[in-house]
């Protein structure tokens, strides 16, 4: 029970920081071109072509920093490394929903979803050592 708790928590924080660092790009550098039609998917590729790279770098920077703290906070719950795998991975499936039904360019669906997994076991890692270390001291 507590580790579904963990992961859920997690997911949740993770999902939260990659839609909050996602909006703090699209603030930053706003799209050109609008979406005219949900089902066309020249639209889609359009809008998606049009975007800064700069804006590219904040979703990417959005997944790994979400994956970080979904892992981080996981552990934190649990206190086992190997419960960051699991929010990562459901991370890792969304972004394979999205990158089918959205069309991306290659190179990012290749770095985005290279992103999930390690990222928030890395999370897990580095909490991990936070407490050890707080542990020691005490």
């Amino acid at each position: 029970m507590r580790k579904g708790v963990a992961v859920l928590i997690g997911l949740i924080t993770g999902l939260v920081v990659i839609s909050l660092v996602e909006h703090m790009g699209q603030m930053l550098f706003p799209s050109v071109v609008e979406i005219q039609s949900e089902t066309n998917t020249q639209d889609s590729v359009d809008f998606l072509a049009a975007i800064p790279a700069n804006r590219l770098f904040f979703i990417l920077l959005s997944y790994f920093l979400g994956s970080f703290l979904a892992g981080a906070v996981s552990v934190i719950i649990v206190r086992q490394s190997q419960i960051a795998l699991l929010p990562g991975m459901i991370l890792f499936l969304l972004g394979i929903l999205q990158v089918v039904f959205i069309p991306h360019p290659l190179w990012f669906i290749i770095f985005s979803l290279s992103i999930y997994i390690p990222a928030a076991y890395l999370g897990g890692i580095v909490v991990l050592k936070i407490f050890s270390k707080t542990k020691n001291l005490t």
